[in-house]
């Protein structure tokens, strides 16, 4: 980009790996910053910014040889039996995660399903004793009826 210059590398520590980049500066000769793109169309694509008027400095990174050579020699997480580890650790944690869920989920179960059997006695009691004062009280009306006769 026109006016743009590189100047000292920069290390930053990304999901675990290193990457390594120079750092641009505006033409005004301030820093320009690096943000990491959450867009649809570039979603963790870094971009270099500059907020200063009238410079508003924006441009993608593109590594060239030297960054990408010195991303891959300084490290980061290159090890595939390590990846491999971790994510053999990772999936047994899911397991273990999804195991407890379900178990709490069974037992909210079985605790939802004791409550309703207990509302189920409930009801059926009231109802008992509806049907008990209904007869009662229609036997009485009858009782009363047939005396005043």
């Amino acid at each position: 980009m026109e006016g743009s210059s590189y100047t000292r590398s920069m290390g930053s520590n990304i999901n675990g790996g290193v990457l390594i980049f120079k750092n641009k500066t505006c033409r005004c000769g301030k820093k320009a910053g690096l943000k990491i793109s959450e867009s649809f169309d570039n979603p963790g694509k870094l971009f270099f910014f500059g907020e200063k008027r009238p410079c508003k400095i924006f441009s993608w990174w593109e590594p060239n040889a030297t960054e990408l050579l010195g991303s891959i020699q300084g490290g980061g997480d290159l090890n595939r039996d390590g990846i491999d580890e971790k994510f053999k650790l990772l999936n047994a944690k899911m397991q273990t995660l999804e195991s407890s869920v379900i178990g709490i989920m069974h037992n909210q179960m079985t605790m939802v399903n004791g409550s309703l059997n207990g509302l189920k006695k409930m009801m059926l009691l009231t109802m008992l004793l509806l049907a008990c004062f209904i007869f009662f009280y229609v036997s009485s009306m009858n009782m009363y009826c047939s005396c005043g006769m």
